[in-house]
Protein backbone atom coordinates (compact mmCIF):
# COMPACT_ATOMS: atom_id res chain seq x y z
CA UNK A 1 0.00 0.00 0.00
CA UNK A 2 2.78 2.34 0.47
CA UNK A 3 4.87 1.70 -2.74
CA UNK A 4 1.34 2.81 -4.29
CA UNK A 5 1.27 6.00 -2.33
CA UNK A 6 4.54 6.76 -3.12
CA UNK A 7 4.13 5.68 -6.95
CA UNK A 8 1.46 7.66 -6.97
CA UNK A 9 3.22 10.72 -5.69
CA UNK A 10 5.79 10.22 -7.74
CA UNK A 11 3.52 10.13 -11.14
CA UNK A 12 1.71 13.58 -9.67
CA UNK A 13 5.10 15.41 -8.92
CA UNK A 14 6.59 14.69 -12.35
CA UNK A 15 3.11 15.54 -14.48
CA UNK A 16 3.24 18.98 -12.34
CA UNK A 17 6.41 18.84 -13.43
CA UNK A 18 6.01 18.65 -16.96
CA UNK A 19 3.12 21.02 -16.78
CA UNK A 20 5.74 23.76 -15.89
CA UNK A 21 7.77 23.31 -17.99
CA UNK A 22 5.51 23.21 -20.73
CA UNK A 23 3.82 26.49 -19.72
CA UNK A 24 7.35 28.29 -19.23
CA UNK A 25 8.70 26.93 -22.73
CA UNK A 26 5.15 27.56 -24.54
CA UNK A 27 5.27 31.50 -23.86
CA UNK A 28 5.81 34.27 -25.96
CA UNK A 29 9.03 35.95 -25.30
CA UNK A 30 9.47 39.06 -23.02
CA UNK A 31 11.06 42.32 -23.55
CA UNK A 32 12.79 43.31 -26.94
CA UNK A 33 12.13 39.81 -28.53
CA UNK A 34 8.43 40.26 -27.61
CA UNK A 35 8.20 42.85 -30.23
CA UNK A 36 7.34 42.53 -34.23
CA UNK A 37 9.61 43.49 -36.86
CA UNK A 38 8.48 46.29 -39.24
CA UNK A 39 7.05 48.61 -36.66
CA UNK A 40 9.80 51.30 -36.42
CA UNK A 41 10.66 54.50 -33.96
CA UNK A 42 11.85 57.88 -34.76
CA UNK A 43 15.56 58.55 -33.25
CA UNK A 44 16.49 62.02 -32.72
CA UNK A 45 20.07 63.28 -32.19
CA UNK A 46 20.50 66.21 -29.65
CA UNK A 47 24.47 66.63 -30.21
CA UNK A 48 24.85 70.38 -31.25
CA UNK A 49 25.42 70.36 -34.99
CA UNK A 50 24.05 67.09 -35.69
CA UNK A 51 20.35 66.86 -34.96
CA UNK A 52 19.74 64.04 -37.11
CA UNK A 53 16.53 61.97 -37.54
CA UNK A 54 15.85 58.61 -38.57
CA UNK A 55 13.44 55.67 -38.13
CA UNK A 56 14.72 52.08 -36.73
CA UNK A 57 13.24 49.30 -36.39
CA UNK A 58 11.19 49.41 -32.81
CA UNK A 59 12.27 45.20 -31.95
CA UNK A 60 16.03 46.63 -32.72
CA UNK A 61 15.47 49.51 -30.86
CA UNK A 62 14.16 48.26 -27.89
CA UNK A 63 17.09 45.29 -27.69
CA UNK A 64 19.77 48.23 -27.91
CA UNK A 65 18.15 49.71 -24.65
CA UNK A 66 18.71 46.31 -23.02
CA UNK A 67 22.02 46.16 -24.23
CA UNK A 68 23.05 49.22 -22.79
CA UNK A 69 21.33 48.79 -19.84
CA UNK A 70 22.83 44.65 -19.12
CA UNK A 71 26.13 46.77 -20.05
CA UNK A 72 26.02 49.40 -17.28
CA UNK A 73 24.06 48.69 -14.49
CA UNK A 74 23.54 52.31 -13.53
CA UNK A 75 21.42 53.15 -16.43
CA UNK A 76 18.72 50.50 -14.90
CA UNK A 77 17.84 53.14 -12.17
CA UNK A 78 17.01 56.08 -15.40
CA UNK A 79 13.35 56.58 -15.28
CA UNK A 80 14.22 56.63 -19.51
CA UNK A 81 15.62 54.58 -22.09
CA UNK A 82 19.38 55.59 -22.22
CA UNK A 83 20.77 57.32 -25.16
CA UNK A 84 21.64 55.41 -28.06
CA UNK A 85 24.68 56.21 -30.46
CA UNK A 86 23.86 58.37 -33.34
CA UNK A 87 24.43 56.56 -36.97
CA UNK A 88 25.21 60.58 -38.09
CA UNK A 89 27.55 61.67 -35.57
CA UNK A 90 28.64 58.38 -33.92
CA UNK A 91 27.98 59.80 -30.39
CA UNK A 92 25.45 58.54 -27.59
CA UNK A 93 23.13 61.46 -27.96
CA UNK A 94 20.62 59.37 -29.95
CA UNK A 95 16.87 59.74 -27.87
CA UNK A 96 13.68 58.00 -28.78
CA UNK A 97 11.53 60.68 -30.41
CA UNK A 98 7.87 61.00 -31.71
CA UNK A 99 6.88 62.58 -35.55
CA UNK A 100 3.39 64.10 -34.90
CA UNK A 101 0.98 63.00 -37.70
CA UNK A 102 -0.90 66.12 -37.84
CA UNK A 103 2.18 68.49 -38.44
CA UNK A 104 4.98 66.35 -39.24
CA UNK A 105 7.10 68.05 -36.25
CA UNK A 106 9.46 65.52 -35.02
CA UNK A 107 10.34 66.16 -31.54
CA UNK A 108 12.09 64.11 -28.13
CA UNK A 109 9.79 61.68 -26.84
CA UNK A 110 8.57 62.57 -23.35
CA UNK A 111 9.20 66.05 -23.50
CA UNK A 112 7.32 68.25 -20.90
CA UNK A 113 5.83 71.68 -21.75
CA UNK A 114 4.76 72.10 -18.03
CA UNK A 115 5.10 70.58 -14.71
CA UNK A 116 1.50 69.14 -15.19
CA UNK A 117 0.84 65.55 -16.13
CA UNK A 118 0.69 65.53 -19.89
CA UNK A 119 1.32 62.81 -22.68
CA UNK A 120 4.85 61.66 -23.39
CA UNK A 121 3.32 62.31 -26.82
CA UNK A 122 2.06 65.29 -27.36
CA UNK A 123 3.64 67.39 -30.08
CA UNK A 124 5.38 70.83 -28.82
CA UNK A 125 4.66 72.42 -32.15
CA UNK A 126 0.74 71.88 -32.62
CA UNK A 127 -0.34 70.00 -29.31
CA UNK A 128 -1.91 67.38 -30.73
CA UNK A 129 -0.92 63.57 -28.75
CA UNK A 130 -1.87 60.11 -30.09
CA UNK A 131 -2.43 58.56 -26.68
CA UNK A 132 -4.49 61.00 -26.02
CA UNK A 133 -6.68 60.81 -28.61
CA UNK A 134 -6.81 56.82 -28.72
CA UNK A 135 -7.41 57.12 -24.99
CA UNK A 136 -10.80 58.89 -25.56
CA UNK A 137 -11.66 56.51 -28.60
CA UNK A 138 -11.14 53.58 -26.26
CA UNK A 139 -12.99 55.31 -23.42
CA UNK A 140 -15.90 56.45 -25.85
CA UNK A 141 -16.19 52.80 -26.89
CA UNK A 142 -16.07 50.93 -23.43
CA UNK A 143 -18.83 53.63 -22.98
CA UNK A 144 -20.99 53.18 -25.85
CA UNK A 145 -20.28 49.04 -24.82
CA UNK A 146 -21.39 49.97 -21.55
CA UNK A 147 -24.78 51.28 -22.73
CA UNK A 148 -25.53 48.48 -24.80
CA UNK A 149 -24.62 45.66 -21.81
CA UNK A 150 -26.70 46.59 -19.48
Amino acid sequence: MKNTIAVVIIVLCLATAGLVLFRNWSRPPAGAESLRKGEVVWVQCSAPGCGAVCQMDRREYFGQVDARRQADPRLESLPTAPPLTCPTCGKETAWRAVKCQTCGHVFPYGVRTSKEFDYADRCPKCGTSKIEQDRKAAETLLQQTDGVQR
